[in-house]
């Protein structure tokens, strides 16, 4: 028998929990999963939870933003979230503005990122709020931006190890 997407989820996700890390090839079975609209959302969501509470040294900026991000998704029902727009789009905005360093190299402008968990935090609800774009609009099609999305994560991971 064939496993399943659940199944195949499960098995990523005690990698992650015992390495720290899966292999990338490995992630594309998020790819069909991610073809339900609300899996992508939830999942933006529960990945920005994540990061907004793990502990690491921050500077004093970096620990209000953690503060905000973790006080808005607190007691978010991540299967079905709901979370309002413009507080939302107000964090998105400041947490890009925290990390928007660029620095040149042959390829283009990469952007640095410091603060990996801010970087997801980030992520997570620019996810959201473009799904709750397109839900509003009558747009059902995820697929792009679960492939835009597992790419951007990928870039992100070269960009981080390539820093550092």
């Amino acid at each position: 028998m064939r496993p399943n997407i659940s199944n195949k989820l499960r098995v990523i996700a005690t990698a992650i929990d015992r390495r720290g890390s899966a292999n990338l090839t490995r992630l594309t079975v998020l790819k069909k999963w991610f073809e339900v609209s609300s899996h992508l959302s939830s999942f933006a969501i529960f990945i920005a939870d994540q990061a907004s509470r793990q502990k690491t040294k921050t500077t004093k900026e970096a620990a209000e933003l953690f503060r905000e991000a973790r006080t808005l998704l607190a007691d978010v029902d991540v299967f079905a979230p709901e979370i309002p727009r413009v507080v939302a789009k107000k964090l998105h905005v400041r947490l890009r503005a925290f990390q928007n360093e660029y620095k040149n190299s042959q390829w283009g402008a990469v952007r640095i990122i410091h603060d990996h968990n801010l970087f997801l935090i980030e992520c997570g609800l620019h996810i959201y709020l473009g799904m709750e774009i397109r839900r509003l609009r009558g747009i059902v099609s995820p697929r792009v931006t679960a492939n835009t999305t597992i790419h951007a994560t990928e870039t992100a991971s070269m960009v981080l190890a390539a820093e550092g």
